[in-house]
């Protein structure tokens, strides 16, 4: 209880830090992006043997660090989800209109 407390407030507290801050947008290759959520959740997929697929993904107009943190919270996300034995995490884009 006292760690997810903990994380709440973390959230909250990049959150305050990335609406008080100016944000400059640029092209974000995803690929990197999700190279680096991979990497700080490595540990994480090997404890629960999670299968990690990854397609080619694309560059984005963004924030590198928003779109870096998103990635973590998604990544986070899929593994609470897959602690089970044997679970898969899939990673890809499909381009749509507009």
């Amino acid at each position: 209880e006292a760690k997810r407390l903990k994380e709440m407030l973390q959230l909250m507290m990049e959150y305050i830090q990335l609406e008080t801050h100016p944000v400059k947008h640029a092209e974000v290759n995803c690929n990197e992006v999700v190279h680096t959520a991979v990497t700080m959740h490595g540990h994480e997929i090997e404890a629960a043997e999670i299968e990690l697929r990854v397609e080619e993904l694309p560059v984005v107009w963004g924030h590198y660090g928003r779109i870096t943190r998103l990635f973590g919270y998604l990544l986070d996300n899929a593994i609470k989800f897959n602690r089970k034995s044997g679970g898969l995490i899939e990673i890809k884009a499909r381009p749509v209109e507009n």
